[in-house]
């Protein structure tokens, strides 16, 4: 008898420590894709400490915008479309803030637009071109993606602890400039997405049901040993 007591002793105890373990909560938001420029907040609900004790919190963050896309098209006006000279130059910037704790950001120049247009990059119109017809023409470098894995110190929860909610910002932004002939039109076209997933890892409030598990397995364990 003095047997089965102790065996049933750790299967209590150890049925209580499983429902102390450890318990996820993860959120999940995205923007987009959406033409740029994007200046969004994203509000996340915050850790209710009613629900427990929380050990960890880890954002992760990326973002993406471009290539930007130009569309040329002849409108006629010019006595001829032929090798003319279209120049470009552009600028990408991005960020992912929470306060003023930057998560992740990152910046892409493609020549630079806030200089002389001698240093922009250029484009020749080729030959053959009728009235409504375009040039469409991007790059794969015409772009920016950036991205960060984050796990909070705890030092750090205060904003992520409560029962409202705490705020990401998200900004993704483009600076253009483009010198277009006459006789053309131009058409501009770029877009950005973002994703932010924010995880907190907690120790829950063990129910009143497992606490009495626990007491009533240390209760056989005590008499056992008696």
């Amino acid at each position: 008898m003095k047997n089965l007591v102790a065996i049933g002793a750790v299967a209590l105890v150890a049925m209580a420590g499983s429902a102390a373990s450890a318990a996820v909560i993860t959120q999940t938001q995205t923007i987009g894709p959406s033409p740029t420029d994007i200046v969004q907040t994203q509000n996340f609900a915050q850790f209710d400490p009613a629900l427990g004790t929380l050990t960890g919190v880890t954002v992760t963050a990326s973002a993406s915008q471009g290539p930007l896309s130009m569309r040329f098209t002849w409108n006629g006006l010019n006595p001829s479309p032929t090798g003319r000279v279209f120049r470009y130059a552009l600028d990408y910037t991005g960020s992912i803030m929470q306060g003023t704790n930057t998560i992740t950001s990152g910046a892409n120049q493609v020549f630079n637009p806030y200089g002389p247009l001698s240093g922009y990059g250029s484009i020749v119109a080729p030959a053959g071109y009728a009235t409504g017809q375009s040039i469409i023409y991007s790059d794969p470098s015409w772009g920016l993606s950036f991205a960060n894995v984050v796990n909070v110190l705890p030092g750090n929860f205060t904003p992520y602890v409560g029962v409202g909610t705490v705020p990401f910002d998200v900004r993704l932004e483009n600076f253009y400039g483009v010198s277009v002939p006459g006789g053309w039109g131009l058409q501009l076209t770029t877009n950005g997405q973002s994703s932010i997933t924010v995880e907190y890892t907690y120790t829950p409030i063990p129910t009143p049901g497992a606490a009495a598990v626990l007491g009533l397995g240390g209760l056989l364990a005590a008499r056992r040993r008696r």
